[in-house]
């Protein structure tokens, strides 16, 4: 075992390894505290590391595949709030509570609830299964399994029987007995069941199964345990499947899609094609440089549900005017394309084909390039085609792969995220994918909505349980190495191209300590960063990562240049010393270039959201003139438009406060205004119309947004500060006045408010008090939004400076 292995493993550890108490792979503070969860820490320079004591404990495979009563109920419950409770919700906003709409709506429904069970999931099961055979030849394929188990059991310590068990679907690794096994055998090598083998088959079987004992020192029982068998999903129905609801899709598939070809058109000026070889589409940029820029292309295999957690980490990747592909894999994107599958030879075509009509020249470029022969005209001639840098995450990281083992030429880097490519042949990421019940723990939220939203999805079902042959598709270390296993040479186990491995150290699919060690064994010189306490795809949240990912694509594909090398780490357990993990210099580059990227970031966002509230609220400004006036879509209609508007927006700026200044004053006055639109919606339907007298304010507001996004023209200062004036110093208090004196049981109002504010509704019944106070409030809001403006127009006038200013 390890030599720093001293403290006994905890009972039912899988892996069976554990470490004195040190905190491996996370940075600490002179004083001791804990690091933020996206502090990463590379390991490229450190020996195999062993497991940090943060790793938990896993569960027993079957209390995984078996859920309790009250899991199975919390499931039911999430799911019908998630996929009908939320769209429902939706669904009545959208229609403004009318009932024909509302009926249209549910009879478009069960049209779609007809075509998804009654076609569309129907022809998919009578499909024909196109099974794959291993595509390295059955001894070679199962030679290699054994070699990676027998590999993991002997350093790691990876227990054969939790991978028994895994494999059989939580089923006790005694109960498995030889013709159990062989059974797996022939799912994994012949993908037949034991009973379709012929003779010869059979045998070669058995001869595996036998060599898997001698090399792993376990014999099988003999004989039959009826009802313990291998996962063999993709000869299993396409279950559990939920189904969503058209309104569903539409939210969560087709405006996070329009959002993002708003994006990639308009701000990365993307260009999205078809490749004529493959059918599949992916999206391009050549390189907005081309004379200077020295960075590779980039290319971005995605995971699941498309591009849209991608963005924000795109616009870190993509600058300096680097190239791209961002290849679109419809299939496991929940759009129910199932024509269009993303296979290996499509995949690689489509990649070396778009290389070629993108990014080549006649003359070699400033950036990695290799020599291709071209026909045109029936005349042979060379090109110089670009190489590039290949991102995978997640299931990303399989399509990366098959590009580095069929056409490693054009590959000048490497870097896999979550990586599920690795190590297939344990059973974490089949079973936790496929199988897994989540718990009724905060731990596991995101297993739940895992579970919920992707894996249940009929598209993604369908392609894990028909498409997706686990065992061609990892990949192994001779495969990402220059020389073979069998050679021992350092040389030989350098990468082919310069490799980054990114591991979240709370994977709920791959085991990523195993995954980690296995790389660093492995291939010599690899670059491993892992991110503590973080769960599979959370990186997405954190820019810090981000930039562990930017950075060394910059150095790695010629971005980069020379690095300043970051102070040793040392990290000491108590009565033994760890060995020196030295952070590498692209560490310390991201950490100094933090500001500036989460800066451009967050302007980018800021603008987003200025721009989607100029839209909206000008239009909510519009329809409430439009009701003053008599016209559509009536007073009732904008205050359930407004009231879905305002809560969203609290919602966007509770969890980005950075995005306005003084956000805990614009909360409240959302709150405010949330509370008189509801009380317009339910008992106060005679005073809807100063709902829509109020929302006149939005035409400031509008005005404010406006003059920010065009950098403070004067024709529209002027405007903002009049329609200031006018309608937040005069036209609310004139309403909030007119409230208090109703709330306080007058009947009659002087003249002057009565040729301000229409009075047909406090004529028609007096306002409640609470009323009257929460629009006094409102008011006395203006008023505080008056004073400190004014405060730092005069701080700018006369050259204040402070660092609690605060920005108009």
């Amino acid at each position: 075992g390890h030599p720093q292995a001293t403290h006994r493993p905890p009972t039912g550890h899988p892996h069976a390894t554990h470490t004195p108490p040190t905190r491996l792979g996370c940075r600490m503070s002179s004083a001791g505290q804990e690091p933020r969860p996206q502090e990463a820490m590379d390991l490229s320079v450190s020996p195999r590391a062993p497991f940090p004591e943060t790793i938990p404990a896993a569960e027993a495979w079957h209390s995984r595949s078996h859920a309790t009563l009250a899991e199975r109920v919390a499931t039911v419950v999430l799911s019908a709030l998630v996929l009908y409770g939320l769209p429902a919700v939706v669904a009545w906003v959208l229609v403004l509570g009318r009932v024909h709409l509302l009926v249209y709506w549910l009879v478009v429904e069960v049209a779609f609830f007809a075509w998804v069970w009654g076609v569309a999931l129907p022809s998919l099961s009578r499909e024909p299964l196109r099974p794959e055979g291993p595509l390295r030849g059955r001894a070679a394929q199962w030679t290699s399994i054994v070699d990676n188990l027998e590999d993991v059991c002997g350093k790691d310590r990876y227990s054969l029987a939790h991978w028994l068990s895994g494999w059989f679907e939580g089923a006790p690794a005694e109960r498995v007995k030889r013709g159990n096994f062989v059974d797996f055998v022939a799912t994994v090598c012949f993908n037949k069941f034991s009973r379709e083998l012929t003779e010869e088959e059979a045998g070669e079987a058995e001869d595996m199964t036998s060599e898997l004992e001698a090399r792993l020192g376990h014999t099988f029982p003999p004989g039959y345990e009826p009802g313990v068998v291998p996962l063999r999903f993709f000869r299993e129905p396409l279950g559990p499947v939920y189904h969503r609801p058209l309104l569903f899709y539409g939210v969560m598939t087709f405006l996070p899609l329009v959002v993002t070809r708003i994006v990639f058109t308009h701000v990365f000026r993307l260009r999205r094609v078809q490749c004529p070889d493959s059918g599949l589409f992916y999206w391009y940029r050549p390189c907005q440089k081309p004379k200077s820029c020295v960075q590779a292309p980039l290319v971005l295999f995605h995971g699941l549900c498309g591009f849209t957690g991608y963005m924000a980490p795109l616009s870190m990747l993509l600058r300096q005017g680097r190239g791209c592909i961002l290849v679109e894999l419809e299939e496991v994107s929940m759009r129910l394309v199932f024509h269009r599958p993303a296979t290996r030879s499509g995949i690689v075509q489509a990649i070396e084909g778009a290389l070629r009509r993108h990014f080549s020249a006649t003359e070699k470029p400033p950036r990695p390039a290799w020599r291709a022969t071209v026909q045109e005209s029936g005349a042979a001639g060379e090109v110089w085609v670009e190489q590039c840098c290949v991102l995978g995450h997640s299931l990303g990281s399989i399509l990366a792969s098959w590009l580095l083992q069929d056409r490693p030429h054009l590959c000048h880097s490497i870097a896999f995220v979550d990586p599920i490519c690795l190590l297939l042949e344990l059973p974490d990421v089949a079973f936790n994918f496929l199988y897994a019940q989540p718990r009724l723990a905060w731990r596991h939220t995101l297993a739940w909505l895992m579970h919920i939203i992707v894996s249940t999805e009929p598209g993604v079902a369908y392609y894990f349980r028909r498409r997706f042959f686990w065992y061609n598709q990892n990949i192994l270390p001779g495969e990402l190495t220059r020389g073979s296993e069998a050679g021992s040479t350092s040389e030989q186990r350098l990468p082919k191209v310069p490799l980054m491995v990114a591991l979240s150290e709370r994977d709920e699919l791959a085991s990523a300590p195993v995954v980690r060690n296995y790389v660093l064994r492995h291939v010599e010189g690899a670059h491993v960063v892992w991110w503590p306490r973080t769960s599979h795809t959370e990186f997405m949240l954190y820019p810090s990562c981000w930039r562990d990912i930017a950075s060394w694509m910059d150095t790695s594909c010629g971005g980069g240049g020379a690095q300043e090398e970051a102070s040793t780490a040392q990290l000491a357990a108590p009565g033994q010393q760890e060995p020196h993990l030295k952070p590498s210099g692209q560490g310390r580059a991201c950490v100094d270039a933090e500001p500036k990227v989460e800066t451009g970031v967050a302007k980018l966002e800021k603008k987003l959201h200025e721009g989607i509230n100029l839209v909206l609220l000008s239009a909510i400004f519009v329809l409430a003139l439009s009701n003053l006036a008599g016209g559509p879509p009536g007073h009732s209609s904008l205050c359930k438009l407004t009231l879905a508007y305002t809560f969203m927006d609290s919602v966007w700026i509770a969890v980005r406060p950075k995005l306005v200044p003084g956000q805990l004053g614009i909360l409240v006055h959302h709150s405010f205004v949330m509370a008189l639109l509801i009380y317009s919606l339910t008992i106060g339907k005679a005073h809807a119309v100063y709902s829509s007298s109020l929302l006149l304010v939005e035409l400031n507001t509008s005005l404010n947004m406006l003059r920010r996004l065009l950098r403070h023209p004067k024709w529209c200062e002027i405007l903002f500060l009049v329609s200031w004036l006018a309608l937040r110093l005069v036209w609310i208090p004139a309403i909030a006045v007119v409230f208090v004196l109703s709330a306080s049981g007058a009947r009659s109002f002087p003249s002057l408010l009565s040729r301000i504010v229409p009075l047909e509704g406090v004529n028609a019944a007096p306002v409640p008090s609470y009323v009257a106070v929460v629009t006094s409030a409102l008011a006395a809001l203006q008023f505080y939004w008056t004073f400190a403006l004014g405060r730092n127009v005069l701080k700018r006038a006369f050259g204040a400076s402070g660092s609690g200013e605060k920005k108009d």
